[in-house]
C-alpha cells in the first residue's frame, strides 16, 4: 500500500516546467477543519436557505473549495510554478452529511476533491477504528501522514497512515511530515491507538526526513495553533507549518466576514535556531481556504512567503462535477431534515467557548424539559434531575434565523449539535460537581475559552479566572428538583445531585472524568439534538436569552453572589477555629 500511496501523491505534484534546481517556488494551497460541509452555508456555517443562495448569499462548500483550488492550480500553472494542496484534518463531523451517513460520503467528497496530501483529525475517530479504516480504504490514493500514533494494537492502520512522505518537486526533495493532538484519546473514540508527543515525534521524523537528502519540511498538523506555536519554536528542521483544530482565523488586514484575527497571516514563531517559522491555519467549515506563493533557496531557506486566505463567497464559482456529487447525497439528506421543528424571535448565537451563551442555554434547558416531560406521576416533586450541562465543544454554529420569519429546520439544529450524543442522567456527589466546574475551566484562555466550558441549566456558577486551575470557582448554587418550587441554593459537598447530559460527557468526553465517578446512570433513550428539537417546538416563538447562569467576571463581588461563595466556606471554616481556640482559652483560664 505504501509504494502507491507515494506514486499516487508524486504523481499529484508533478513537474510543471523546468527551473532552476538550486531553489524553489511553489504555491501552497490549504485548508482545513472542512466538518463536512459539503454543501455551500450561511454567515455562520449553518445550513445555506435558498432564497439567501439565489441573492449570493451563501458561502464555501466542497464546490467552492473544488474551484478555488482548480482556479489556483490553473494561475500556478501558467506562471510556471508547481502547485501543491495540503488538509489538516478534521474532514469528519459537523452536518447530517455525516450525522445520518458517516464516513461515506466523506469518501466521494474526497476523493473528487484530490488533496495531494492529508493529515487525521481528532474527528476522524468519533466512530472508531472500523470506520476509519473504511474511510481510508475509500480514499487509499490519497496519502495521510500523522507521525505521532503508535499503531501496534491496530496494524491495519499502518496501511493507509504514514508518519511522513517525500515528494519531489522541480527536482527538489520536499518532506511532508504530520502529527494529531494528544487530546484524540480523551475527545473521540480512539480504540488501541497510542499517541506520542507531537515535539519528541517531529523531531525524530524531521531528522529521518534530513538523512534522505531533504531540506525542505513542511508539517501539517491537527494539534491547535497553541501546540502549533511550541512545535515552531522547539522542531528545528520545520520550515512552515498548515495548521488545523482549533479554527484559528488568521489574517493581516480589515477582516472581510465577521470572523475575527486571532493574529497577523501567517503568523511568525521565532526558533531555537532564531529561523522565523510562519504557521497558516484558515478558520473552519469551507468558509475560507489559504493560498501562499513559497520561495526557498538554493539551502532550502524560506526566503518569502506571500498570501491570504480567501473568502469564498458568491465570487467563488462553484465547481460542476463537485456539484455532482452533492446532488447525489443532498436528497438523501434533506429528505431527513427539511421539517420545520420551530420558530425563534431571537438570534441564538454560538459565543460558547467563552461565556454564557443563550443558545447553550437552550439546549441544556432542553434537557431538563425533556426529562420532566417523561414524568408520570407529578407530586410535590417536580423533578428528579433539576440540572441540565453540555459542553461548549458539542455547539458547533449560531441559529440566525431573524431574517427568515425565525423558522428552524431539523437540519439546522442538527448543524448546531451535530454528533448525535445519546442523553443520559447520572447522580453524583456535590464535591464531584464542584470538581467537574473546576475542569471546565482548567484550561481557559482569555479571548479563547475551552472546549470543556459548560452551558448549564440549574445552576448559577461564578468563577475567578485570576486563580490557579483548580481554585477558579468561587461560587456554585443549585436549582432544587426535590422541592415544589425550584429555587437556587447553596452547593452541599455531601449531597447527591442528578444531571441531564449526553453519553460522551458521563462516561469522561473532554476529560472530564469527574463524572466517572458517578452514583448512578440512567439511559433517557432519545438523542441530543432530538430532545432539542421537541423543546423548540414546545417553547416557540423562542426567547432564550443570557440569564446571569455563569459569571466571569475576575473581580467577583462576593456579597452579590447568587449562591453560597466556595470562599466562604474556608472562611466559616477559620471563625469555627478560633471560637473553638478562644473557648479553649476560657475553659482553660476556668480550671
Amino acid at each position: 500500500m505504501r509504494p502507491t500511496v507515494a506514486a499516487a501523491c508524486l504523481a499529484a505534484v508533478a513537474v510543471v516546467v523546468a527551473v532552476d534546481a538550486s531553489d524553489l517556488d511553489l504555491v501552497l494551497i490549504h485548508t482545513n477543519d472542512m466538518h463536512s460541509r459539503f454543501d455551500e452555508t450561511d454567515l455562520y456555517c449553518n445550513e445555506c436557505r435558498e432564497d439567501d443562495a439565489s441573492l449570493g448569499r451563501c458561502y464555501g462548500g466542497f464546490a467552492r473549495v473544488a474551484q478555488f483550488v482548480k482556479d489556483q492550480r490553473r494561475l500556478a500553472q501558467e506562471s510556471g510554478l508547481p502547485s501543491l494542496f495540503l488538509v489538516a484534518g478534521d474532514t469528519f463531523q459537523g452536518t447530517p452529511y455525516f450525522s445520518f451517513f458517516e464516513w461515506r460520503p466523506v469518501v466521494d467528497f474526497i476523493n473528487q476533491l484530490q488533496p495531494d496530501v492529508m493529515t487525521l483529525g481528532n474527528h476522524e475517530f468519533d466512530h472508531g477504528i472500523s470506520a476509519l479504516l473504511s474511510y481510508l480504504n475509500g480514499i487509499q490514493d490519497i496519502p495521510t501522514v500523522v507521525s505521532n500514533l503508535n499503531m501496534t494494537a491496530e496494524p491495519e492502520l499502518n496501511n493507509f497512515v504514514l508518519p511522513s512522505l517525500i515528494l519531489t518537486i522541480n527536482n527538489t526533495k520536499v518532506g511532508i511530515v504530520g502529527c494529531l493532538t494528544t487530546d484524540t484519546p480523551t475527545i473521540s473514540n480512539s480504540g488501541d491507538v497510542g499517541f506520542f508527543d507531537e515535539v519528541e515525534s517531529l523531531k525524530k521524523e524531521t531528522k529521518k526526513l534530513l538523512k534522505n537528502g531533504v531540506n525542505i519540511i513542511i508539517c501539517i498538523s491537527h494539534s491547535g495553533i497553541e501546540k502549533d506555536k511550541v512545535i515552531a519554536k522547539e522542531v528545528e528542521d520545520i520550515d512552515i507549518i498548515v495548521g488545523g483544530h482549533t479554527h484559528t482565523f488568521l489574517y493581516s488586514d480589515t477582516p472581510p466576514s465577521i470572523e475575527k484575527p486571532y493574529g497577523p497571516y501567517p503568523l511568525y514563531v521565532t526558533n531555537v535556531k532564531n529561523k522565523a517559522v510562519p504557521i497558516l491555519q484558515a478558520y473552519a467549515n469551507t468558509k475560507y481556504a489559504g493560498k501562499v506563493i513559497l520561495k526557498f533557496d538554493s539551502n532550502g531557506e524560506l526566503v518569502n512567503i506571500n498570501g491570504s486566505p480567501t473568502l469564498l463567497n458568491h465570487e467563488i464559482k462553484q465547481d460542476p462535477m463537485m456539484l455532482t456529487v452533492v446532488d447525489q447525497w443532498k436528497p438523501q439528506v434533506t429528505s431527513i431534515t427539511n421539517v420545520t421543528i420551530g420558530r425563534t424571535a431571537v438570534e441564538l448565537i454560538n459565543k460558547c467557548r467563552g461565556e454564557e451563551c443563550n443558545i447553550g442555554n437552550l439546549i441544556a434547558d432542553s434537557f431538563v424539559y425533556y426529562n420532566v416531560m417523561k414524568k408520570e406521576i407529578y407530586n410535590e416533586y417536580w423533578t428528579d434531575a433539576p440540572i441540565g450541562i453540555i459542553q461548549a465543544g458539542s455547539i458547533r454554529t449560531t441559529l440566525n434565523e431573524t431574517d427568515h420569519d425565525g423558522y428552524i429546520t431539523l437540519g439546522q439544529l442538527i448543524n448546531v449539535i451535530p454528533f448525535a450524543n445519546n442523553l443520559v442522567k447520572i447522580t453524583i456527589s456535590g464535591s464531584t460537581l464542584l470538581e467537574s466546574f473546576e475542569h471546565s475551566v482548567s484550561d481557559y484562555e482569555f479571548n479563547h475559552g475551552s472546549s470543556k466550558f459548560l452551558q448549564v441549566s440549574g445552576v448559577l456558577v461564578k468563577y475567578d479566572l485570576t486563580q490557579s486551575p483548580g481554585n477558579r470557582v468561587t461560587s456554585l448554587s443549585i436549582r432544587c428538583g426535590h422541592c415544589s418550587v425550584p429555587k437556587f441554593e447553596p452547593l452541599v459537598l455531601t449531597e447527591n445531585y442528578t444531571i441531564v447530559m449526553s453519553n460522551y460527557l458521563a462516561n469522561g468526553g473532554n476529560n472530564f472524568q469527574a463524572f466517572k465517578k458517578r452514583i448512578n446512570i440512567e439511559s433517557l433513550d432519545i438523542e441530543d439534538y432530538n430532545a432539542t428539537a421537541v423543546y423548540m417546538q414546545s417553547i416557540s416563538p423562542i426567547t432564550s436569552g443570557i440569564d446571569g447562569r455563569i459569571d466571569l467576571n475576575s473581580n467577583n463581588n462576593n456579597e452579590n453572589s447568587a449562591g453560597s461563595n466556595i470562599n466562604t466556606w474556608n472562611y466559616q471554616l477559620i471563625v469555627t477555629i478560633l471560637i473553638i481556640t478562644v473557648l479553649f482559652f476560657d475553659i482553660q483560664n476556668v480550671i
